[in-house]
């Protein structure tokens, strides 16, 4: 199940990004600028990296688990977004986690295929996918160039908390 979860992140971070408002100046816009029209374009993924905690309680025992993620080998893995708010994703890359529970640590090594399609929007400073689940996803340093990607997802119940969050560096392609 903890393999599923980070798996979970990885995808699900890449269903939320931030970005302000286009302008409406007759397409006068300073291409570094974070808009719909300036952040439309077919991007590479070249990094990932995150970390997080899983913690479930059962019959009065606390478990915490932690972990961080990193990504390598990025097979032809991109992100499209067309200025008329659609979304669209392909590439394999691998991802190296290690975990550590009760002073134990294992790291498992898992290739991912990255197939995302959907609708985005913009409200305010956060663009969001129609497939969400209430992450949060900061777009950071955006240029004409590309942008850091920054998320954060927290679920808590009564006897479980999973948080998380990391990078995805993007550049246009």
């Amino acid at each position: 199940m903890k393999n599923l979860k980070v798996f979970g992140l990885v995808i699900l971070s890449l269903f939320i990004f931030s970005c302000t408002e286009e302008d409406d100046d007759g397409g006068t816009t300073d291409p570094n600028e974070l808009t719909m029209a300036n952040l439309a374009g077919t991007y590479n993924v070249t990094a990932l990296s995150a970390s997080g905690s899983e913690t479930d309680t059962f019959n009065g025992q606390t478990t915490v688990e932690t972990f961080t993620l990193d990504g390598s080998d990025f097979n032809n893995v991109t992100i499209s977004f067309t200025e008329d708010g659609r979304i669209s994703s392909s590439g394999t890359f691998t991802t190296t986690a290690v975990y550590t529970e009760n002073g134990t640590m294992y790291t498992e090594v898992e290739t991912s295929d990255l197939d995302i399609s959907g609708r985005y929007s913009i409200d305010g400073s956060s663009l969001i996918l129609s497939e969400s689940d209430g992450a949060v996803t900061t777009i950071n340093n955006f240029s004409s160039n590309g942008f850091d990607l920054f998320f954060e997802i927290i679920e808590a119940e009564t006897d479980y908390r999973y948080e998380a969050q990391g990078t995805y560096t993007l550049e246009r392609q």
